[in-house]
């Protein structure tokens, strides 16, 4: 999974990082959430722990709305398709979320701890790496 990024993106990412730094950007990155679908048949741990590791290596805060308690009811009929494209009331339900995580002094505090806190919370079985 995530072993494959190359390393170029990563080069990539971490020259973004600096310009945006040389021009006074305040940047953050943002994973949005994915469907129950996805996290029934992908490790999604890999994923969350490279993007965290990624960003806090760069110093760019790192908010990842599969984590959010809040978002935590959604279901399959929320999602157009298998990648992630959200319908209307879960996309506007996610962008309120994000509003409150960006005006929080302890963003941190808005999110699951860990992974299997979130998939407990979501009932779904931790698929099983291949």
């Amino acid at each position: 999974a995530t072993r494959d990024v190359p390393e170029d993106k990563v080069a990539s990412f971490e020259q973004f990082v600096k310009e945006c730094n040389k021009r006074n950007i305040n940047l953050i990155c943002i994973s949005s959430a994915m469907s129950p679908h996805r996290l029934s048949k992908e490790n999604y741990s890999d994923v969350h722990t490279f993007f965290s590791e990624l960003c806090q290596k760069n110093g760019v805060p790192y908010y990842d709305m599969t984590f959010a308690p809040s978002l935590s009811d959604r279901t399959d009929n929320d999602y157009l398709d298998w990648d992630g494209h959200m319908m209307g009331s879960l996309a506007q339900k996610q962008t309120r979320f994000l509003c409150d995580v960006l005006t929080s002094q302890e963003p941190e505090n808005y999110f699951y701890k860990n992974y299997a806190d979130l998939m407990s919370a979501m009932k779904i079985t931790i698929p099983e790496i291949q």
